[in-house]
């Protein structure tokens, strides 16, 4: 495995987040959380407000503006989605 330098100790190293950038700001959204609700969820990361579509099973299903615009996303261990965006915001 390739070093990771410090990680964050927001979450545990291992948990799957959600990963955003948009306007400047990173931000993750830990899955866990995200998967205890069914329907969208709405946020806003920067100056976009972001809607995440979560499916009856728990999946992630659509990651969206409000204008129902796509917005690139990752699914990342947090360790490695902090060691790229070390400054990323915590939902």
């Amino acid at each position: 495995m390739f070093p990771v330098g410090k990680v964050r100790t927001d979450l545990s190293a291992k948990t799957r987040v959600l990963g955003l950038e948009l306007d400047g700001v990173a931000m993750a959204f830990p899955l866990q959380k995200l998967q205890e609700k069914v329907g969208i969820i709405r946020d806003r990361v920067g100056s976009t407000e972001v809607w995440i579509t979560i499916n009856s099973e728990g999946e992630v299903i659509g990651v969206t503006q409000a204008t129902g615009q796509p917005i690139a996303h990752i699914f990342a261990f947090w360790f490695a989605w902090q060691a790229f965006h070390p400054e990323t915001l915590v939902r």
